[in-house]
């Protein structure tokens, strides 16, 4: 027997029957159909979940950037002429700017980590929902095939 194996023959429901014939007592087709959804749905998953963190990833970037470029500014306007007072207010004000901008930052990242998981949470939710529906009309189809079997004989 040199059947390749392979995910297409996996969900091909022929194939199964021709491996267990009749030895199952449920909708196959059905079952296989909610795995195929539920691969599709672990792969949309993934999607979002990865753009996620690409998204974060480039948030951060940007911050640690920004914050190096206010920490030069504000070694080089230390080291320039000035009496320490005025050097003492530029470094407040580059403070408090460096600080309010970091903030900022932080809540652009807190907001798409926080959207990410709302995505991968609604996806799973329906996901879920979805094979609860299906598992719970496997039964039903069976039941109702086998009487229509039994009629026919």
């Amino acid at each position: 027997m040199t059947q390749s194996k392979n995910t297409a023959s996996f969900f091909d429901t022929q194939y199964l029957q021709n491996l267990m014939p009749n030895r199952y007592a449920f909708d196959m087709s059905a079952v296989l159909e909610l795995y195929r959804k539920n691969v599709e749905a672990f792969t949309e998953l993934q999607q979002v979940t990865v753009e996620g963190l690409q998204n974060v990833a480039q948030c951060q970037s940007t911050l640690m950037n920004e914050l190096v470029q206010q920490n030069t500014a504000l070694t080089q306007q230390l080291l320039g002429e000035g009496t320490p007072e005025e050097k003492v207010a530029r470094q407040a004000d580059l403070i408090k700017t460096a600080y309010e901008r970091s903030v900022t930052s932080l809540r652009e990242i807190s907001d798409v980590v926080s959207k990410t998981g709302t995505e991968a949470g609604e996806i799973l939710n329906a996901r879920i929902t979805d094979s609860l529906e299906t598992l719970g009309t496997v039964p039903a189809k069976v039941a109702k095939t086998e009487k229509t079997a039994r009629k026919a004989a």
